[in-house]
């Protein structure tokens, strides 16, 4: 009877042990890209990039979509032609305004060029403004 209990009652406080270690994971790596975001936004050259690549996620059922963008510009400080990417969420209506040869601003990392945020402002704080 003493090993039933054992068995049963292990992984019941087991289980919510590792949702909880999962949570604390999420939200720590939540925190550290949106600090790497702010760094980058703080520290960065802002500049204009041509959009090279676009590549898309399933955003669900809605009518937003997350994307990757690769862009190419022109790196200020050391007078060359990098390329990086960055993810954002576009409105599905505005798709056309990010194809492959339009530009789009983005703030790019002076030690990592390849490390860019795009300048695209989220659909949902744009309809939160209005």
């Amino acid at each position: 009877m003493n090993i039933v209990n054992y068995f049963v009652t292990l992984p019941l406080m087991i289980i919510p042990l590792i949702v909880i270690g999962f949570m604390i994971y999420a939200v720590l790596s939540v925190n550290a890209r949106s600090r790497e975001h702010k760094r980058l936004k703080e520290n960065g050259t802002e500049t204009t990039g041509q959009i090279t690549n676009i590549a898309s996620r399933s955003g669900g059922n809605s009518a937003y979509v997350n994307v990757t963008i690769t862009a190419t510009y022109f790196n200020k400080d050391t007078n060359q032609k990098c390329k990086g990417s960055g993810d954002a969420v576009i409105d599905i209506i505005k798709a056309e305004n990010y194809q492959p040869g339009k530009n789009v601003q983005l703030i790019y990392n002076n030690e990592k060029p390849d490390l860019i945020f795009l300048l695209i402002p989220h659909p949902l704080m744009e309809r939160m403004k209005k």
